[in-house]
């Protein structure tokens, strides 16, 4: 799924890439993981509140309503994979 924040043009300045998946990584609709894929935001609105923005899309979508933890991979470190509880997650 591919969640988004627009600005008063309606144009995209914002995007989450994201789904839901099982113990496998397998897509599940209601599935106990939410695996993050890409997040994108704009130069010109990188504050800390689009990301809670984009974060609250995904932790309100109703696919989502069963999933107890959220994890995607960290580039920046040899694609280490960051695991956190969902709750913990909407916190950020």
């Amino acid at each position: 799924m591919i969640s988004s924040l627009k600005n008063d043009g309606g144009f995209i300045y914002a995007y989450i890439e994201w789904s839901v998946v099982n113990d496998l990584g397998q897509h599940e609709n209601f599935g106990k993981f939410v695996w993050i894929n890409d997040v994108w935001i704009h130069g010109s609105y990188r504050k800390k509140e689009e990301l809670r923005n984009l974060i609250k899309l995904v932790y309100d979508h109703e696919f989502t309503q069963n999933s107890q933890f959220v994890y995607w991979s960290r580039g920046k470190y040899s694609d280490r994979q960051s695991l956190y509880l969902k709750k913990r997650f909407k916190r950020s």
